[in-house]
């Protein structure tokens, strides 16, 4: 459909991604400064250079300009002339455009307010809008044409906030590569190919964000889990040198996960590093009974060569 832009997704995390980062996509460029426009602008030339980098998908940068406004501005030295107030004039446009309650109507136990304004035939466009009277102190009825300019003026469809400043977004979702590697590919890219004004600044947001945050916990978490294992392989053997040996079972299995991973072409996320945690329980779980059989093994045969070797004596 021509002049609108559809982002592919599912509806659960679609909903996951909004509540906890509010980007509506994989990934989300944030876009922060003062000017409305200028921040329209510079999302559009973000837009395009992400369009250019391999893996983005779906780039849509929000349209945040460009809604109709019908503008009233009160001309006041004309309205000085007829001797009225500001607030008079836009009195009668609260009335004229806008709705005002006359009274409320109770039925059984709902309630609802009675509210009046001008038909559409004399509020929808500047000419019929400027053909309003407005009454002055001396009881002489003005049009509102006299003592106003009425024009069409594009505006904000909406102004979205963060951290005291304005805020356009670029959204976009990822195929055919990890998210981290393309952000940070598409962070240089955009850091050498877009000029921010002063006070203008970008941050990343999506999925992105909370794989930052679980990468930031992995790097803690993967070697606690190391530590843990082999301090029970020690409690279980009694033994530095035995625990060792079965914590030597963790690199092969590591290895052997990122070989499979390269070879059906998936990429490393969160869920595949959770993967590769309990990967290192399985392999060490391994470890542990090769090695009981092992020392079994090596009993029985020092048992009968203890034996030989006590018959030939």
């Amino acid at each position: 459909m021509p002049g609108v832009s559809n982002i592919w997704t599912q509806p659960i995390i679609n909903r996951i991604n909004m509540l906890t980062t509010g980007i509506r996509s994989e990934v989300g460029v944030k876009v922060f400064g003062n000017d409305l426009n200028v921040l329209q602008g510079r999302a559009r030339a973000v837009a395009d250079v992400l369009r250019s980098i391999p893996g983005a998908v779906d780039v849509y940068p929000e349209q945040v300009t460009g809604a109709p406004y019908l503008d009233v501005r009160v001309n006041r030295q004309a309205a000085a002339r007829y001797g009225m107030t500001v607030g008079a004039i836009q009195d009668v446009l609260e009335t004229a455009v806008g709705e005002t309650n006359l009274t409320l109507t109770i039925e059984g136990r709902q309630r609802f307010p009675v509210r009046v304004r001008y038909a559409p035939e004399y509020r929808s466009d500047p000419a019929a809008l400027a053909g309003v009277l407005v009454t002055a102190p001396n009881g002489t009825q003005v049009p509102l044409g006299q003592v106003a300019d009425i024009r069409h003026v594009s505006g904000p469809s909406m102004i979205s906030s963060e951290n005291g400043l304005l805020v356009v977004t670029v959204l976009l979702n990822v195929r055919g590569r990890d998210v981290g590697s393309f952000v940070e590919e598409a962070r240089r890219i955009i850091a050498e190919r877009v000029a921010l004004p002063q006070g203008s600044y970008i941050e990343w947001s999506g999925q992105y964000e909370n794989e930052r945050r679980a990468r930031e916990r992995l790097q803690i978490v993967i070697p606690l889990v190391l530590v843990v294992i082999f301090v029970l392989l020690y409690l279980t053997y009694r033994s530095f040198v035995d625990a060792a040996q079965v914590l030597l079972a963790v690199p092969f299995g590591l290895a052997g996960g990122i070989y499979l991973l390269y070879a059906l072409g998936y990429n490393f996320s969160v869920a595949v590093w959770v993967g590769f945690i309990a990967l290192f329980g399985t392999a060490v779980q391994t470890a542990v009974v090769m090695v009981i059989y092992l020392e079994e093994a090596v009993s029985r045969k020092r048992e009968e060569l203890g034996g030989r070797s006590w018959a030939a004596w």
